[in-house]
């Protein structure tokens, strides 16, 4: 996660670089005066390159050490072990009789943080065995049905603390054996998982076409400030990226979901903004 942050605030810091450095140009929102200067401020920018990534370096490998003292140098896909024992030893410490409520308390919250655990294993899993989108997804949906299992077994303590913790030992337990056996879609049976949520139509479309249009935005931008240094216009570029981006959104729909859903989802798009009714 470390490693993650600092590339993207490394690519946050480039573009503002290239996107300054193009506003400091003849014609540009930045274009020296008499009175200003900024022909140094991309540099000022780039400057701060250097000490950003020191930062990033030190904190990755305080990260990486910190983990290695806490014994977490085990196969990724087994890291939720560790939660899972430490949920299973205060299960059995809320089980016992006159058991004060406060220890419901933590063993609550043990459950709350046992969400992202679970959930990276899907996306480590799924790298291990070959990089597979349909076997991330699966892995994805099975998971978080597992967290909501975690979740409604938890909900019951404030009710009834020694049967509640009594299930959550034995969801523990039965994930403990899965995931140390390797069976991640399989992390707990099928009969303890809660039913899955469907999604109404309607929310569904609306879910596939934000993804797709804030995709092409992120793209159509990093392209508009890619291109703003070679001194393209902004009459020109404008245009085009309007016309990219909605070329794009058909792109990915059409990738992702095929042809004929992807003309259903832009044609609702424009019987939005109609007269008519969205098809």
């Amino acid at each position: 996660m470390a490693f993650k942050i600092a590339v993207v605030m490394n690519i946050i810091l480039v573009a503002l670089i290239a996107g300054n450095r193009a506003a400091c140009t003849p014609g540009g929102y930045l274009e020296p005066t008499p009175t200003t200067n900024c022909v140094n401020v991309w540099a000022s920018w780039s400057a701060q390159l250097v000490p950003l990534n020191k930062l990033l370096v030190i904190i990755i490998v305080v990260v990486c050490l910190n983990n290695a003292s806490e014994g977490w140098s085990i196969p990724r896909c087994s890291r939720p072990l560790y939660p899972l024992l430490r949920l299973l030893a205060a299960s059995a410490t809320v089980a016992r009789p006159a058991t004060r409520y406060t220890e419901a308390i933590k063993l609550s919250r043990k459950v709350s943080h046992l969400g992202l655990p679970l959930r990276a294993v899907a996306s480590n899993a799924a790298t291990d065995y070959g990089k597979r989108r349909a076997l991330r997804l699966e892995l994805r949906t099975h998971l978080n049905r597992v967290d909501a299992a975690f979740i409604q077994a938890a909900d019951q303590l404030a009710g009834d603390r020694t049967a509640a913790a009594l299930r959550l030992a034995k969801l523990a337990a039965l994930a403990t054996d899965n995931i140390a056996a390797g069976h991640f879609k399989a992390v707990l049976p099928a009969e303890v998982l809660p039913e899955e949520d469907t999604l109404e139509p309607d929310r569904l479309d609306g879910r596939r076409l934000a993804t797709a249009c804030l995709s092409a935005a992120v793209i159509v931008g990093i392209a508009f400030v890619a291109l703003s240094p070679l001194g393209a216009p902004v009459e020109l570029l404008l245009p085009l990226a309007l016309v990219a981006f909605l070329i794009l959104v058909y792109t990915l729909l059409a990738f992702f979901f095929g042809l004929s859903e992807a003309t259903r989802l832009t044609r609702s798009i424009g019987g939005f903004f109609s007269a008519g009714p969205p098809l």
